[in-house]
């Protein structure tokens, strides 16, 4: 019996090859390249560049040397922006879907990516204002100066995650220049760091790193 054609699988295997392609050697492939580069036969690389190309994710240009372009969309990363997270005491929050982000790979690589949406101002002098974008990156670890969204104790809160004097006890820290208002939270067993802010993106639309 023929073995089935997993089409979705291809698909993803051969974009996945064109965007690796593309960043190794700065060129796109040819429709041999990709079937001889994932092992999908010739036949099975063609049909499914051709489906790429009705769905607009590449271009598909016929007997050239290099027969694949990428479109611009396809150098997109749609992150999608799944709720709030305090920059003050913490909140509970609950995760909901607010929309999408659309942010160049060239300028944010190809790392899993979410968004919230800022509360509070124990951040400002990070650069981070109420209604601010921040992009949080999931697949990070974590690092003394980094700005995590920390859940502790059934909360969550945007903070710096730093050290004390004595390099023992571990704080969430504000960026705020009133320390009686913000002051320190000490970090317990319970701090789960759900990823590292990389960019905030103010309201006025400016990208920031």
């Amino acid at each position: 019996m023929p073995k089935k054609i997993d089409h979705e699988r291809n698909r993803q295997i051969i974009l996945e090859f064109i965007e690796k392609f593309l960043d190794e050697y700065d060129a796109m492939p040819s429709v041999r390249e990709i079937a001889d580069g994932t092992g999908i036969p010739a036949t099975t690389a063609y049909r499914t560049v051709k489906t790429l190309n009705d769905e607009g994710l590449i271009k598909y240009k016929g007997h050239t040397r290099r027969t694949v372009e990428y479109m611009p969309e396809s150098r997109t990363l749609n992150v999608e922006v799944i709720g709030y997270v305090s920059c003050g005491a913490g909140e509970e929050e609950e995760e909901q879907h607010l929309g999408f982000i659309p942010l160049s790979k060239d300028m944010v690589g190809n790392h899993d990516y979410y968004a919230l949406i800022a509360k509070g101002e124990s951040m400002i002098d990070a650069g981070v204002n109420p209604g601010d974008y921040v992009i949080v990156q999931s697949d990070r670890q974590a690092k003394f100066g980094d700005i995590v969204v920390a859940l502790m104790d059934g909360v969550n809160n945007l903070k710096v995650l730093a050290k004390g004097d004595d390099e023992v006890v571990c704080y969430l820290r504000s960026r705020n220049a009133d320390k009686e208002r913000y002051p320190d939270i000490p970090v317990t067993n319970e701090l789960r760091i759900q990823g590292v802010a990389r960019y905030v993106i103010h309201q006025f639309g400016r990208l920031v790193d």
